[in-house]
């Protein structure tokens, strides 16, 4: 986060830049500087573009590496890719340190120990704090509109609402999505050497045609400098037809999209974003406590059997998370208190 806020911070000297795209060092662009241009400057230019991860089996294939489960935490709902394009108030806005300090406290208190990096939430944590929150002293996660928005099921109208545009302008080759479905959702992203030749170069022109302004990890196409400025050039007179890139990387297709299963657990992931942590705890115990009394009634099993299973579920979690105090303090219930202790001793 360090590097991509001194680069915003650069940009933002020229007075002249009202757009800022953050690409990786190795990217190609897909279409022709003219088209390029027109969809960055002329359509809509005061509305950022963010390129949420997406759910998997909703908005991306199963295998997709960089989604999220249906079951989650609606917090993962917050989870984007990297590679931004910002309007002038929004770059100024990830730089702004008083807005940094709150979504790195936010980041912190929330997102340590789950399966993103702190550049895929904490520019939009800075999005979206409003200049009243700014003010304050500290917020939490849930009480900002865009963590709302995602946890009642209407992300996009809270995007909408910051002059944000789910749009990916980028493709990075992750495991497990896209046409090809080359490697594995466990194996390291991205990976794009798993294709052939001809599987790349089909990639890239399916790619343009969705509207997508660069990728990366695919190289140029047919492996040369002149035929990836043909490649290019061919859509130069079409430059009046613009067409918005997917809202997902890449987006599900219709047909395979939300089984019963899939759409099941997100309901029931649904629900339980918008219930407190003490009704989810007296629900799931009032549950648990009739599953017991119908499993001894029907005589399944005797009392005193049960009991032993209570007794040794009961042991089993306090051991688990006696072990993860130990071995990963920093993810654990007693993580304030390990952080108390430790100003005591620096104050010492």
């Amino acid at each position: 986060m360090a590097a991509e806020i001194a680069l915003f911070q650069a940009a933002l000297e020229d007075p002249r830049n009202d757009i800022f795209v953050l690409l990786p060092h190795d990217v190609v662009p897909l279409q022709s500087p003219a088209y390029v241009l027109k969809s960055l400057l002329e359509t809509d230019s005061s509305m950022s573009r963010v390129c949420p991860a997406g759910v998997r089996d909703i908005d991306v294939p199963h295998d997709c590496a960089h989604a999220i489960e249906p079951h989650w935490s609606r917090s993962l709902m917050l989870k984007h890719h990297q590679w931004l394009t910002l309007s002038r108030v929004h770059a100024a806005r990830l730089v702004n340190p008083k807005a940094l300090t709150m979504a790195n406290e936010i980041f912190e208190s929330e997102y340590l120990g789950e399966p993103l990096c702190s550049d895929e939430i904490l520019p939009l944590l800075s999005l979206a704090l409003s200049e009243k929150t700014l003010k304050s002293q500290k917020i939490s996660l849930s009480e900002l509109p865009l963590y709302l928005a995602a946890a009642h099921g209407t992300l996009e109208e809270g995007f909408q609402q910051l002059g944000l545009r789910s749009e990916c302008l980028l493709y990075a080759p992750w495991p497990g999505c896209g046409a090809s479905n080359f490697g594995s959702k466990r194996a390291k992203s991205p990976l794009g050497d798993a294709m052939s030749s001809s599987e790349r170069d089909a990639l890239l022109v399916d790619l343009a045609d969705q509207g997508i302004l660069f990728a990366r990890k695919l190289g140029l196409f047919k492996k040369n400098v002149t035929s990836h400025m043909e490649f290019l050039r061919r859509n130069v007179h079409d430059v009046q037809q613009l067409s918005m890139a997917p809202s997902r990387l890449l987006p599900l297709p219709t047909e395979e999209c939300c089984t019963k299963l899939v759409m099941a657990r997100w309901t029931l992931a649904s629900i339980k974003a918008r219930l407190p942590v003490p009704i989810l705890v007296a629900i799931s115990g009032f549950v648990a406590y009739l599953a017991g009394k119908c499993v001894v009634a029907q005589g399944i099993w005797a009392t005193n059997y049960f009991h032993w299973v209570i007794a040794i579920y009961v042991a089993g979690h306090l051991g688990v998370f006696m072990f993860s105090v130990v071995a990963f303090s920093e993810y654990s219930l007693l993580e304030p208190l390990l952080k108390v202790g430790l100003l005591q001793r620096t104050e010492l």
